[in-house]
């Protein structure tokens, strides 16, 4: 009886010396899971260092709208020359690329609707360090021209004319319309109201309007706004003195 009592004696020590200790797996528990403060501080921290980060982007990149001409373009990049420098516009398949004329008219382009040399206003992100603006819209807008020259010839019929400047020919055929101003400029530089009709050859004009589209014979159209006729300086004709004899 002594022994059988001695024998569960000691296994029930065995039992309490080897049983996992609760308080020691609940300290364990505690050590793996952070507390509301502490969870707290983590986010602020993760906060701090994304207010950082766009702080960061936000010294670099800056909203800006670019104008230029087309020095050369790829599908996914124009490099644009603004006054005399040379920068990179990005397109990406959410740009949006469009047309506007002279009447404020929009259409929608592709990127091969670009040639080299056109003029354009592109808005998006402006990278300082890289000089690369990311384009959220790109718009090719017709530029005014201004030329000056002497007409070579005049269709009273269709109300167009063409130039000519130091002796060559100028690629236009400028095309007067209903919104075409006309003015004459003469002897104290004064401008006075003209018309279509005033128009002649060999007069010195100087034109300001909008290129157009394309004739059947290949002649490209400037849609022209305003018309201003140089005519010569006259000078006023002084009578020729007469002796009147004295009489005797």
């Amino acid at each position: 009886m002594k022994k059988n009592v001695l024998v569960s004696f000691i296994i029930i020590i065995t039992i309490i010396i080897f049983m996992p200790s609760k308080t020691g797996f609940a300290q364990n528990s505690a050590s793996q899971t952070a507390t509301p403060s502490e969870t707290r501080d983590q986010q602020i921290t993760e906060l701090k260092q994304k207010i950082a980060t766009k702080v960061a982007e936000l010294k670099i990149l800056s909203p800006q709208a670019i104008a230029g001409t087309i020095k050369t373009l790829s599908d996914q990049k124009i490099i644009l020359n603004s006054n005399n420098n040379d920068i990179d516009v990005e397109i990406g398949s959410d740009t949006a690329l469009s047309r506007v004329d002279q009447n404020n008219n929009s259409k929608t382009l592709k990127i091969g609707d670009l040639n080299t040399g056109d003029n354009l206003i592109a808005w998006g992100n402006f990278n300082k360090e890289t000089d690369t603006l990311t384009a959220d819209s790109v718009v090719l807008r017709d530029m005014p021209q201004f030329l000056a020259g002497q007409i070579k010839s005049v269709d009273k019929k269709n109300y167009q004319f063409l130039m000519t400047s130091n002796g060559k020919d100028i690629s236009y055929l400028f095309d007067v319309n209903p919104p075409t101003r006309t003015y004459t400029i003469g002897n104290g530089n004064k401008l006075a109201k003209s018309g279509f009709s005033q128009l002649e050859k060999g007069q010195t004009v100087y034109v300001f309007g909008f290129i157009g589209k394309t004739t059947k014979d290949g002649q490209t159209l400037l849609s022209t706004l305003r018309i201003i006729i140089l005519k010569e300086p006259t000078t006023a004709s002084s009578p020729t003195p007469t002796l009147t004899p004295k009489a005797k």
